[in-house]
């Protein structure tokens, strides 16, 4: 019971991590390419990117946790239930 507890969590905190990571790299894969295709250097595009990753990291962490709070009150919910 403890383990299927943890196995669930594990995957939800993976879930959470990978989803803004994939994000992240579409996004910024799409960006360097226009770019590209646009004319720009490649270290323009990453200079641009990097300031632009550093402008956003402030906000990104709450809306990180805007992801997880539902999900961690859903699984308090559950395992309520489960006993109750």
């Amino acid at each position: 019971m403890f383990l299927k507890i943890i196995k669930k969590i594990i995957l939800v905190l993976g879930t959470i991590l990978i989803i803004p990571i994939g994000i992240g790299l579409l996004i910024g894969g799409g960006y360097i390419l226009f770019s590209l295709v646009d004319g720009s250097s490649l270290d323009e595009s990453l200079k641009n990117l990097a300031q632009f990753s550093q402008t956003i990291q402030p906000y990104f962490n709450y809306l990180i946790l805007l992801f997880i709070i539902p999900l961690l009150l859903k699984g308090i919910k559950k395992v309520k239930a489960s006993k109750g």
